[in-house]
């Protein structure tokens, strides 16, 4: 916003130093056609290398991308691997969604109502907690919040790339904390039980997917309080006096103040009446044990067609409360008003959607190569080998996993190849297999923040253009450290705290066997 700070703290001049290092940094889609040829010459270099993943019977090979059948991959799967990007598709769908509502003034009324009665002193807090649970309904999260929570922040008088940052560290770096269990809960865990079978002493274990649930619940909180610390005393005032933020940003997302009147309130009702009906639907579609929305088993977790679906979903809910404002309100006069909502809309993460081109070339060269698997099996080695026991063990492992993330995005990808080396390995120590998973899921939240290869980092970028023309990741990465930093030491003297008193992880889940 331009504002001059009165004394940047010693942090404040670190975070500033850095931002400016990240803003000199190559325009994203560059960076990204930068490390897609470092990974193509990598994968040359150790082209041929063989080696074996825990639980895998055959051998895996580095695969030189420039051999003539790996020239041959890139020229054909350009576009394949651009639209294998399962993220780009939710972007431009719910971009429409956004732009109905957009186009509708659903979201002016709604932020300028909320404006008026949301406390100035839980709106950071507020906006943190529900983006740490945003886990709930995965990348949809960081698709949807930032550009709604910048909204939001500028009627508030806020910087709105606040929120674009918030919604990275808490979404990203608060990944397993969770007020609720979700389907990420369940994919670990379904790998963590798989384990278990490897030695006798962790077969007959009793374990279940709540196991990690009381840390994981206490951390949401904890995490809630530390990155709130951090947006006020270091974040917030840096972002305020950076001059090259202009507060207004795109014209499609401006929410300047104006005035509720008759037809504003007529819309919010019809639209509240839209959302209810919406939510009494799903609820009749899961509720009953052979509902719709259920597994054939019944079950919701950890796969289900409302799990599934949650993203489309979201994409039918934004599209019909829109629709409906828009009618009410008298906003929209006939169909064609929706088209060209939706229209502008999508236009709006067109850049964004730009910067997935080049990203998902590198994603798709990445995993091709098998480079992110030799890492992660060469670093399980070193850990297992070195001797270390105790605390600095679970340290050791913690920032194994935290460097490993750099390289494989996915978490239940890291822990079909960490699990099996882990589990059986810290259960030879003493250590519950629950606690093995609780610090996996630590170290993979960790460093998601300020990980260049992370899948949503485009959109973090993307949107933060929106109000800073010359943003790129390294200005996200610059902004996102302190948090990473603040959450390590949060995070790891929590872990040190359970493993010193001994307390439960979740239910029927103790640290040490």
């Amino acid at each position: 916003m331009g504002r001059q700070m009165s004394k940047p703290t010693v942090t404040q001049r670190f975070v500033m130093k850095a931002e400016r290092v990240g803003d000199k940094l190559p325009h994203p889609c560059i960076m990204y056609l930068l490390l897609s040829t470092m990974v193509v010459i990598a994968s040359a270099i150790w082209g041929g290398i063989e080696f074996t993943v825990p639980g895998s019977e055959e051998p895996l090979v580095i695969y030189s991308l420039l051999s003539r059948d790996g020239i041959v991959y890139m020229l054909g799967n350009i576009f394949s691997n651009f639209s294998s990007v399962s993220i780009v598709a939710m972007l431009i769908c719910l971009g429409a969604a956004v732009g109905i509502g957009e186009k509708a003034g659903l979201f002016k009324s709604l932020i300028t109502k909320m404006s008026n009665i949301l406390p100035d002193s839980v709106l950071i807090s507020g906006y943190i907690f529900l983006c740490i649970n945003g886990n709930l309904i995965s990348d949809t999260t960081a698709v949807l919040l930032p550009p709604l929570g910048a909204m939001l922040f500028k009627a508030r008088g806020r910087n709105p790339i606040l929120a674009i940052i918030l919604t990275a560290v808490a979404y990203e770096g608060g990944l397993s904390a969770n007020i609720l269990l979700a389907s990420t809960d369940a994919n670990i865990f379904a790998i963590t039980s798989d384990a278990l079978s490897i030695l006798p002493i962790t077969e007959n274990i009793s374990l279940n997917v709540s196991c990690n649930y009381f840390f994981l619940l206490t951390s949401a909180i904890v995490l809630t309080i530390a990155e709130t610390f951090v947006a006020l005393r270091i974040t917030e005032p840096v972002l305020n006096a950076d001059k090259e933020i202009d507060v207004n940003g795109d014209l499609l997302y401006q929410c300047d103040e104006f005035i509720i009147g008759d037809k504003e309130n007529r819309g919010l009702k019809v639209a509240g009446v839209t959302a209810l009906i919406f939510f009494g639907i799903i609820l009749v579609c899961v509720i009953p044990t052979n509902g719709l929305l259920r597994a054939t088993n019944g079950d919701i977790l950890p796969k289900s067609p409302l799990m599934s679906s949650i993203a489309q979903l979201i994409f039918l809910f934004f599209c019909t409360t829109g629709i409906a404002y828009g009618f009410a309100a008298g906003t929209f006069k006939n169909t064609k008003d929706i088209v060209l909502g939706a229209t502008q809309g999508v236009r709006g993460v067109a850049g964004i959607t730009t910067i997935f081109i080049f990203a998902a070339q590198f994603i798709a060269f990445l995993k091709k190569s098998n480079l992110t698997s030799l890492i992660a099996v060469r670093g399980a080695d070193f850990l297992s080998h070195s001797g270390i026991s105790g605390i600095p063990l679970v340290f050791s492992l913690l920032i194994l996993v935290m460097f490993i993330n750099f390289f494989v995005g996915s978490a239940s990808t890291k822990w079909a190849m960490l699990g099996p080396i882990f589990v059986p390995m810290f259960a030879l120590l003493g250590f519950n297999p629950a606690f093995t998973q609780v610090i996996y899921r630590v170290g993979d939240s960790l460093t998601n923040p300020i990980n260049p290869l992370n899948s949503c980092m485009p959109l973090y970028v993307g949107y933060a253009q929106r109000y800073k023309k010359s943003a790129t990741i390294g200005t996200i990465i610059a902004h996102t450290l302190p948090y990473t930093i603040v959450n390590f030491f949060v995070w790891g003297g929590m872990l040190a705290l359970w493993f010193a008193l001994q307390l439960p992880l979740g239910p029927g889940a103790t640290i040490l066997l």
